[in-house]
């Protein structure tokens, strides 16, 4: 969880400049705390992942969300309807005669049969516009000095936030983290999909991790030892 919500980094002089931080003059590099003000914190604050999902030679509010709620949070997103001409290789266009980025695809939410989606992921991607694929800071949209990036995002279901440092703490917050590391952790050691017989094993691998203080290294020993990653199932066969 420090991973999401640390106040710390670890920077030398060229990338404390990128980030738009003091250069900390110490050869090799040092950690920094983040000064007050700066709204990064935790690994969603740096370039690793704020560069993830890069579109239209810009960022993606909708690929970012989908990013948490997939990845993080272990929520699938569904593709869009059969029944609606969705152009995913084109940026949203002009809406209501703005060419703001947020006024964009806030139309795009609004539209009938794409706000289900989209309203899941568009609001956590919006709240981490103020930082471009990069993870450079910018205050407003690129190359449109008129379109003033708010920063404001939401995590529907959980709560409001602003800016990664804010989104990492809702993450841990929501009690959503926990199962999903399970789960991805089952499917990295295991190389499958985890089926309906493997939940009652995840379920109970969570409740360990829980229970342990979230501590990975008891995970993984739990993981291990279970008789779901100890023995392989042995599959049908039709005659």
């Amino acid at each position: 969880f420090d991973l999401f919500t640390t106040n710390e980094t670890f920077v030398d002089d060229a990338l404390a400049t990128h980030y738009g931080l003091d250069a900390p003059g110490v050869e090799g590099g040092t950690w920094i705390t983040y000064p007050e003000g700066v709204e990064r914190g935790g690994i969603l604050s740096h370039a690793t992942f704020l560069g993830v999902a890069a579109k239209f030679g810009d960022t993606s509010p909708t690929q970012r969300g989908r990013v948490i709620r997939e990845r993080l949070m272990c929520q699938p997103i569904d593709p869009p309807p059969a029944n609606l001409e969705v152009d995913v290789d084109a940026p949203p266009p002009e809406a209501n005669g703005s060419d703001c980025k947020a006024d964009r695809y806030q139309a795009i939410s609004d539209q009938q049969g794409c706000v289900g989606c989209h309203s899941q992921m568009d609001p956590i991607g919006l709240g981490l516009e103020n930082y471009d694929q990069f993870g450079r800071f910018r205050a407003t949209d690129v190359g449109k000095p008129e379109c003033a990036i708010q920063g404001d995002g939401e995590l529907v279901g959980v709560g409001a936030f602003r800016g990664p440092r804010e989104l990492g703490v809702q993450l841990v917050e929501s009690g959503r983290l926990e199962s999903c590391v399970v789960d991805r952790l089952y499917q990295f050691a295991t190389a499958a999909k985890p089926g309906a017989t493997d939940r009652q094993t995840i379920a109970s691998l969570s409740e360990g991790f829980v229970a342990s203080g979230h501590r990975f290294d008891t995970l993984i020993l739990d993981l291990v030892s279970a008789e779901a990653f100890v023995y392989r199932a042995t599959p049908e066969v039709t005659p």
